[in-house]
Parts: C-alpha cells; structure tokens; sequence
C-alpha cells in the first residue's frame, strides 16, 4: 500500500524557472577545479572540493592536488584540432577520449568545447574525466572545469539557452553500489560562470521528510521543469536497497546559486514482508552438480 504524503512550505518560491533564467548562464564539468569558482569578492558560496582520482603521474589517488590536474590539461590549438582523438588531460595512465563536441550555438558567451575520457591508472580502477573549456577569442581557451569520477557522466544537456543566460547540466553517478550523484550544472550570465550547488539542500529536503526516512543518494534531475525524483531511504534501510518509497520534488534557483524546494510529495511505500536477500552462489562443485539419477 503507498500513501503519498504531500509537504507543504512555509514560504513562496523565491524565483521563477523564468525568473533564474534572466541570472542563469552556462558551464559544464564534473567535479569542479577552476579557481573561476572559488568565493569571490561578494561572499558566494564556494564550490564543492573536486576529486582528483587518476594523477598526472599516472598513479591512483596519489594526493596531486586540483592545480597540478589543472597544469596537465592542455588546451593548445593543436590539442583542439584533434578534440576527438586525442586526450586533452596529460597524464601516464592510459587514456581513451570516448567522446567529445562543440556547443556552438550559444545566447551567451563564446562557443565551448567538452571532452569525455576514460583513464585507466597504473593501480586503480578506470575513471572517467571530463573536460570543459570555453573558446572566447584567446588563443588558449579558458578552462571551465574539469572532474574525475569512478562512476560514469553522460553528455551534457543545455536545459536553458537565452541571451539572458544558458543553463547546462551534466548528468552523472559516482562508483560503488550507492550510486551516488556526480551531477554538475552551470550556468553563464553577462557576469561570467557560477556552480550551482547540488548538495547543501539533502538537508533541507531531509527535514521535511517524516521521522526515520531520509534521502542519500541517487536524485534524478530535470532541470528542463525544475524537477528532481529520489528513492525514499528508512533508517535500518542498506546504502543499496531503499525501501521508503518515492519522493517528488520542485525546486528553483536562487541569486546565490542554491536549490530551493517549492513543493515536495513523499509516496510512501509500505512493506507487505521483510527483506530477503539471496544467498552467495554455492562455489561447492558437488552442490553445484545435478543429482545422479
């Protein structure tokens, strides 16, 4: 049986999906390493601290810092001319460039060229990185971001493109059998890029949630109708197996680049057994073997 619990708030949404247009703007990466998004002169909020997994040395989660990631991705005319066979990050591990484009027609700021590559470090696990740089007339194009995950990112999605700014998302999951969100959306107004944070409003989000349920991990976005879906967790629930039911959300963005909850409905979902997982596959071969007739 579901009961869907529908959470009403206390305060009027704070802009319209048109109204964060006329502030919105563009980027795209993954986990964030420009100092473009580092607090600025007015106090706004800093971006989330990248990960680097795959160093330029090759090695696996070897502590090279963001810079140092940074200084290795090269973005030469040359290195543009061969976008689709060449990998942008100069590093000793092994790469692949899975796939890469322009994003050419844009209502605001210059074209900008994104690529996706798989590394395979000299002892770790594959990880893949994406690269994102804007060609703004300069002879280097300036770097947007630049991120690394265990998990996988998908192509990126312009969920807005005016001339009063471009909205991208990046759509992506971190490794391990949680799923967790690797998603990363940008935008770009007249003042230049702004990250907008994808991660502060679990808690807001949580707080409205009934006692003992609660979100982790694994948020479908739709950015297009500020929209977002996500599995309902209980407290005794495992990180792999939500049993809590479904939560649908509406959002917006505010002038600070945070998501703001408009409308939240929680459908409960309520268990009719206990959970029942299924044991490891015997590796006995006399288990495993038919029975002699």
């Amino acid at each position: 049986m579901n009961k869907a619990r529908f959470v009403p708030l206390l305060t009027d949404a704070p802009l319209s999906f048109l109204a964060m247009l006329v502030i919105s703007g563009m980027a795209l990466s993954l986990n964030f390493a420009n100092p473009v998004f580092a607090q600025d002169e007015q106090g706004s909020a800093p971006a989330p601290i990248p990960t680097v997994t795959v160093c330029p040395d090759g090695g696996y989660e070897n502590l090279c810092t963001i810079a140092q990631m940074e200084k290795a991705i090269s973005l030469t005319p040359n290195s543009m001319l061969l976008l689709s066979k060449q990998c942008l990050y100069q590093t000793e591990a092994r790469c692949w460039v899975n796939a890469s484009g322009t994003i050419s027609s844009m209502e605001r700021g210059g074209p900008v060229i994104w690529q996706h590559m798989l590394l395979a470090p000299n002892d770790g696990p594959a990880t893949e990185m994406v690269v994102l740089a804007e060609l703004d007339g300069k002879p280097v194009p300036m770097l947007v971001a630049a991120a690394q995950t265990e998990g996988w990112f998908l192509a990126p999605d312009i969920a807005a493109n005016s001339d009063s700014g471009v909205l991208i998302h990046l759509p992506g999951r971190t490794g391990g059998n949680g799923a967790g969100n690797a998603d990363i959306l940008v935008r770009r107004t007249k003042a230049g890029w702004s990250h907008i944070d994808l991660t502060t409003w679990f808690d807001e989000i949580n707080a409205m949630l009934p006692l003992g349920f609660e979100l982790q991990s694994g948020i479908n976005f739709n950015f297009r109708e500020m929209h977002a879906s996500s599995p309902v967790w209980r407290a005794a629930d495992g990180h792999c197996c939500p049993t809590g039911g479904t939560v649908q959300i509406d959002f917006t963005i505010d002038t600070t680049d945070q998501l703001i909850v408009t409308g939240l409905a929680f459908d409960e979902t309520k268990p009719v057994g206990s959970t029942i997982y299924l044991p490891e596959k015997q590796q006995n071969s006399e288990q495993s073997a038919p029975n002699p007739k």
